[in-house]
């Protein structure tokens, strides 16, 4: 179960970055 949050949280922050990529 914690392995699988982590995961999540990984593919959220990369999620994160590349709309921050395509803002800026």
């Amino acid at each position: 179960m914690l392995f699988v949050s982590t995961i999540s949280m990984n593919f959220l922050g990369a999620i994160e970055k590349e709309q921050v990529k395509t803002a800026s």
